[in-house]
């Protein structure tokens, strides 16, 4: 818990310091005339070498870790690959599910580093790069962005999960093209990041469910349509066996439901992801007329990654559960844009501070009492449990 607390206090710390540097600078006298000065808003609220310093500790202690959940997993696997190129030809002729996670194995061990944790560190970097750049982008207040991203525990997919995080993260790379609605060039990236992980499939569906109005028929639907299959897996789940009877996907319904005798999503997850899209949808009105495309993409996302949890709660906490992430990162720009556009006066100070206080609470319940704060190194000769 010590080394956790440490790197939230030092992201946020290193981040408001940045922000606040990037205040001071951030009206630019273009040019004068007599006694007018006219000013150039810079629209972000901290420089990219300071959003990059700020996430610089974690990223350390990511990329030095040799043990941590699936970890040990994932360097064996490395460790045991090989660095032969004509590998390659065998993975695509053999179809491999996670065919774009080996070709990178294979390459960055024939020519980068034979070091498991390099290999770590090249995927920290990897993955916390696309969080910086989303965050740079489109965050009204980087520093609680940064502060909500650790304080949710969701930096904790960078040691767990790693695959599936990688995939999402690529997916975050090219953001652009979903708030551009480059449709075609998102599908290519989707259908990339799906040779990392397959799950990161499921984008090319809710990339048209999120562009449409938030709070709309459509979306309350899906909402509803949620409800219904949470309220009736069993049945729905029996409904899947019977249809796949007889094919190679027989049974999935039931593995679904009984994966590895998991209890499913924790419901505090669930209200924890449903902060952000309740606000947005409790002060609506307030922020109807002012709320920019890609706010409302993120609602969307919100809602997408909160139906899912929904659904995870009943059936699979490894297989549904882990879903969400694709949709929950962006959670933590929303929250902060709301708070800032959508509420005024002391109600917002009050609400801002009651964020920081039940974020760093449930960072200490999960880290702490749930016991998701061990963390070994033996490079750098740390051990916690």
């Amino acid at each position: 818990m010590v080394l956790y607390f440490g790197i939230l206090v030092y992201t946020y710390i290193a981040a408001s310091i940045g922000c606040v540097l990037k205040k001071s600078k951030k009206h630019t006298v273009i040019y004068s005339y007599a006694d007018e000065q006219i000013y150039l808003k810079n629209q972000k609220t901290i420089s990219l070498f300071f959003a990059c310093i700020s996430f610089s500790l974690l990223v350390f202690f990511v990329g030095m870790r040799t043990r941590y959940a699936d970890t040990s997993a994932y360097i064996l696997r490395f460790n045991n690959i090989s660095p032969d190129l004509s590998l390659i030809r065998t993975y695509i002729a053999e179809k491999t599910e996670d065919i774009g996670f080996q070709i990178l194995m294979v390459l960055f061990k024939r020519f980068v580093s034979q070091s498991a944790n390099d290999w770590l560190m090249f995927l920290a970097i990897f993955q916390a790069g696309a969080v910086v750049l989303l965050y740079y982008k489109y965050s009204d207040n980087f520093a609680m962005s940064a502060y909500l991203f650790i304080a949710s525990t969701t930096f904790t997919w960078m040691m767990n999960g790693i695959r599936q995080f990688t995939a999402a993260c690529l997916i975050l790379y090219f953001f652009d093209f979903v708030v551009k609605r480059k449709t075609l060039k998102f599908i290519l990236v989707v259908i990339a990041a799906s040779t990392i992980h397959f799950s990161a499939i499921v984008w090319i569906l809710v990339y048209f469910i999120v562009r449409l109005r938030p709070w709309s028929k459509e979306i309350w639907i899906c909402v509803l349509l949620t409800i219904a299959f949470a309220m009736g897996i069993d049945e729905f789940m029996a409904m899947l066996d019977n249809s796949l009877a007889g094919t190679s996907y027989e049974g999935t319904g039931d593995l679904l439901l009984n994966y590895a005798d998991d209890d499913g999503v924790n419901f505090i997850r669930v209200i924890i992801a449903a902060v952000a899209p309740l606000l947005a949808l409790m002060f609506r009105k307030n922020i109807k007329n002012k709320t920019p495309d890609v706010i409302k993409i993120f609602i969307n996302m919100s809602v997408v990654g909160v139906g899912i949890y929904l659904i995870g709660t009943v059936t699979s906490g490894i297989m549904v559960g882990r879903m969400p992430i694709y949709f929950t990162v962006t959670n933590y720009i929303l929250l902060p844009w709301v708070l800032e556009n959508a509420i005024k006066g002391k109600l917002k100070i009050f609400m801002k501070f009651m964020c920081y206080i039940m974020y760093f609470l449930y960072f200490y319940y999960v880290m702490e009492i749930q016991g998701f704060g061990n963390y070994t190194s033996s490079i750098l000769n740390l051990y916690y449990s």
